[in-house]
């Protein structure tokens, strides 16, 4: 029912030459059922954290849902599956894939959001994500050559700093590389 409702919005809009840009994100969230679509080893760990995460206020939940692709590799896979059944679904109405439809203009990835303005913002994950995301900043900090990397978010100095941005930006740019690999190779 609700497919056959944005089929038939998105035809209608069409007739009127209006273009649609697409987002990855919406409104909706990660499920703890979603562990499936790699249940490998810390399966249970990582519902039981999408289902802490889906019981915070949307105001404390909305950034870490967004950037939840970005550092987490299960968000990640959850969301090509999203993006692959968004864009090869054919509407009805005009007799094209999304996917293959020029009404579609572009597919936003991630929308106003970056591991840096969570952190500015003060935002948190669950436990496990931030526990994930913790270990990741101590190798990669201890690579770039801080010998004893603290919590990332204690960082203070200037060079712990920029490492830091670094660090966030490493994240962001490999999601970004990533996507755009596998939506071209969708088609």
């Amino acid at each position: 029912e609700a497919w056959d409702r944005f089929d038939y919005l998105n035809a209608a809009l069409r007739k009127r030459n209006i273009r649609l840009v697409l987002s990855l994100h919406y409104s909706r969230k990660f499920l703890p059922g979603d562990a499936a679509i790699d249940p490998s080893g810390d399966a249970a760990a990582w519902a039981d954290a999408v289902g802490e995460l889906n019981n915070w206020s949307w105001q404390k939940s909305i950034d870490p849902v967004k950037l939840l692709p970005v550092i987490d590799r299960r968000a990640r896979l959850v969301q090509k599956e999203f993006a692959q059944t968004l864009l090869n679904h054919r509407n009805p109405y005009t007799g094209k894939t999304y996917g293959e439809d020029a009404q579609v203009l572009y597919l936003e990835l991630l929308n106003e959001s970056s591991l840096e303005y969570a952190l500015i913002c003060n935002n948190t994950f669950p436990d496990y994500f931030e526990r994930e995301l913790q270990a990741a900043w101590t190798l990669f900090a201890q690579k770039a050559g801080l010998e004893n990397p603290r919590n990332f978010r204690q960082a203070k100095d200037k060079d712990t700093l920029r490492i830091r941005a670094q660090f966030f930006r490493s994240f962001e740019d490999d999601y970004f590389r990533d996507m755009r690999a596998f939506l071209r190779g969708l088609g």
